[in-house]
């Protein structure tokens, strides 16, 4: 199953914002 470029950099930011909430 092949990841496109644009949809991992996609999860990333949504990783960046979910551990940015929980240090908050």
């Amino acid at each position: 199953m092949p990841i496109r470029k644009q949809d991992a950099y996609q999860a990333l930011e949504l990783l960046e914002q979910y551990y940015n909430r929980l240090d908050g």
